[in-house]
């Protein structure tokens, strides 16, 4: 955003808004995952995220920077209970914290902590802009989040049946 000339305060209203949205979606989508598939409702969270950033592509309006903030906090409330409770649904409760652990450490070297922004810094600095690797982020997570729906239906623990 100041690269296109907003104002620090600009900036820190569309990242609160992200927040709040994140926030109440971290309700919303627990109660979802407790009503439909969580595989289903994972691929429309993530989908969510995924326009997120394919709106940032073309964001040059502040409507346009809220909208991207409102999608990511969507996604990424919404993915934040239903990933853990995936851990549970599809492994059980043996190893979930080691289950959960491998999860978010791959997601954080794939993420903005480690591979990911150098990708992203090399395409910008290959690209010139913003717009390549934002695309490139958002085709990967939509591609990625339909492999949610390729999931089978968790089965039961011995303990259930």
């Amino acid at each position: 955003m100041r690269d296109l000339g907003f104002a620090p305060g600009h900036s820190v209203a569309v990242l609160s808004l992200g927040d709040a949205f994140t926030a109440a979606f971290v309700l919303a989508g627990g109660w979802i995952g407790d009503r439909v598939p969580i595989r289903r409702a994972m691929f429309v969270f993530g989908l969510a995220e995924a326009a997120a950033i394919g709106v940032l592509c073309f964001a040059g309006t502040l409507p346009m920077f809220c909208l991207s903030a409102a999608l990511a906090g969507i996604g990424a409330g919404g993915r934040i209970p239903l990933t853990l409770a995936a851990h549970g649904v599809y492994f059980g409760r043996r190893n979930f914290a080691t289950i959960t652990g491998v999860t978010l450490m791959a997601l954080n070297l794939a993420g903005e902590e480690g591979f990911g922004a150098i990708l992203v810094i090399w395409l910008v600095e290959l690209a010139g802009s913003y717009a390549l690797p934002l695309a490139v982020i958002a085709l990967v997570g939509a591609a990625a989040s339909s492999v949610f729906l390729l999931l089978g239906g968790p089965k039961p623990a011995p303990s259930q049946i």
